[in-house]
């Protein structure tokens, strides 16, 4: 019974360091288990992603990052061209 209950205390541990470190790479986040093994998340293209399950003893790794979100610039551009673009569109169609 113990066990069980550390093993979902661990889980939850690393879901909560994976999910709410904001300044943390999580490119770089593995485990190590108690047997010396690395676990890292691995991802699939059409499959789940396999998460990495700490057990009791096992110690997780999360590099911290600089601080700085990251920002993408792409959708930004994208977003910011469509508005410019109904905007145009729509001052023609209003002065015709």
């Amino acid at each position: 019974m113990p066990f069980i209950a550390l093993r979902r205390f661990a889980a939850v541990v690393l879901a909560l360091i994976l999910a709410c470190a904001p300044c943390a790479v999580f490119a770089g986040a593995y485990v190590t288990q108690p047997s010396g093994k690395l676990e890292s998340v691995r991802h699939h293209f059409f499959l789940p992603d396999e998460m990495p399950k700490p057990r009791p003893g096992s110690v997780v790794f999360v590099p911290e990052g600089d601080g700085q979100p990251k920002r993408d610039w792409i959708p930004l551009v994208t977003g910011l061209a469509q508005i410019i673009g109904s905007t145009v569109a729509i001052v023609v169609a209003v002065t015709r």
